[in-house]
């Protein structure tokens, strides 16, 4: 974005009437008044009201907008996305007008950003481009006026005709945020031959996140947290996931789902439900059916275990403790807290030959076969224990196995769901193609 310069917002949003064929008119010099009278959704008015900010600071008529198109008009998205270039004077000039002039006329959730633990000097500016960058355009989620162009052009390269020579020299010249953001994940993945160097990676990460672009942070949080930049560190990374969570929705739910699953890992599950909520990712489901009363106790354990197949052995001790804590209101008849115990013992490993004297040992403890009689009955119940725990982790190697979706894979770009990532398969390096 910085290759976009800054521009009076006021003629911002006149071009984008034009381009969005929408009308102005004047409605005068009261901001409130500017802003109750838009027909406008949230982040549309959110992003309206910061452009009045900018005209009041600089004295300069106030300009309403009628736009019923503007968010299907990639032209008027595009311009509304380059004010986000203002530049940090104007911005600040424009916020100490503001407070002195129209005390409480930010509304609580820019308040609540305007809090956030970043240097006063860069709290408005942060404030506006995050309400720039939510402006979302495109199928994708861009930050540059070409970045539907580049993302075309990448996604080009998996047609493996003649042209991907040309065309990934063209990415290369760019140094757009989608450009720099795709150069990183060559770097790390080595697909399409091009080798694996992850301190260049990092470098071009780095780069295109000083553009608050979404799926730049998401890879470096994702490197922080596998060890790929440095010692694996969940709690490192949890601050780009922030930013990158902020920014837009991911339909992918690659970042909602890393962001829930790390804020569990540093154990804080009130983080990690937020995240969570409506999550389309088996990890944010994993979270919510760890910590919350969202799913009753089946729902629970089918969320619990297909998280499992994405590559996190966090999901067994969450079915030991689910099916514990179910277990103290309702019998534990078909012996599953025994199943699950054994189950997150050995996991994925190599099983003993030999099951029943640890599945006899876990029924035994139960109390509930204690009469000579019993005996058959107690017999059923350890060879149902270890049956079950041989076919079930049978089951879970091969969904594992066959998750293609995978989870710890950067991104070249965002969203970047399971058709995406099966146009790049076949040219990602066996070693740089984790399986989950």
């Amino acid at each position: 974005m910085s290759s976009l310069l800054p521009k009076p917002l006021t003629a911002i949003f006149l071009g984008c009437c034009l381009c969005a064929g929408a009308s102005a008119q004047s409605v005068g010099n009261d901001p409130r008044q500017v802003i109750d009278s838009l027909k406008l959704n949230d982040m549309q008015k959110q992003s309206e009201r910061h452009r009045i900010i900018a005209d009041f600071a600089k004295n300069q008529p106030v300009q309403t907008i009628q736009v019923d198109s503007i968010t299907s008009s990639n032209a008027g998205r595009r311009i509304i996305q380059e004010s986000s270039a203002i530049n940090q004077a104007t911005l600040q000039e424009a916020d100490v007008h503001v407070k002195k002039e129209q005390p409480g006329f930010f509304t609580n959730a820019a308040d609540s950003l305007r809090n956030a633990a970043q240097p006063t000097a860069n709290k408005v500016p942060i404030l506006l481009q995050t309400a720039a960058t939510n402006l979302k355009f495109g199928a994708h989620n861009v930050v540059t006026s070409d970045g539907e162009e580049t993302i075309r052009q990448i996604r080009s390269l998996t047609n493996g005709d003649k042209q991907a020579t040309a065309t990934l020299a063209m990415i290369r010249e760019k140094q757009s945020a989608e450009a720099l953001n795709f150069l990183g994940w060559l770097n790390e993945t080595g697909a399409f031959g091009s080798g694996v160097n992850l301190a260049q990676a990092q470098d071009y990460y780095s780069k295109a996140a000083k553009f608050n672009y979404q799926p730049a942070l998401y890879n470096l949080a994702l490197g922080k947290a596998y060890g790929r930049f440095g010692a694996p560190s969940p709690q490192a990374a949890l601050p780009d996931l922030a930013n990158a969570m902020s920014i837009a929705k991911d339909d992918s739910g690659r970042v909602c789902g890393l962001a829930s699953f790390l804020a569990h890992k540093v154990a804080n599950p009130s983080v990690a439900v937020s995240y969570a909520n409506e999550c389309p990712s088996a990890l944010g489901t994993f979270v919510l059916a760890r910590y919350t009363d969202k799913y009753d106790f089946e729902e629970k354990l089918r969320h619990l275990r297909n998280s499992i197949g994405t590559g996190a052995d966090d999901g067994f001790p969450a079915l030991l403790d689910a099916a514990t804590t179910h277990a103290k209101s309702t019998p534990d008849t078909n012996f599953l807290t025994c199943k699950f115990a054994v189950m997150n013992t050995y996991r994925l490993g190599t099983l003993p030959r030999n099951l029943r004297p640890i599945a006899e040992k876990c029924v035994d403890s139960k109390g509930v076969f204690k009469k000579a009689s019993d005996f058959v009955l107690r017999d059923q119940a350890v060879a149902g224990v270890g049956a079950y725990v041989v076919g079930e982790l049978t089951n879970l190697k091969a969904l594992r196995s066959s998750n293609k979706f995978r989870y710890s894979l950067p991104a070249p770009y965002l969203p970047f769901g399971q058709q995406e990532m099966n146009l790049f398969e076949k040219f990602l390096p066996a070693q740089a193609s984790p399986k989950n």
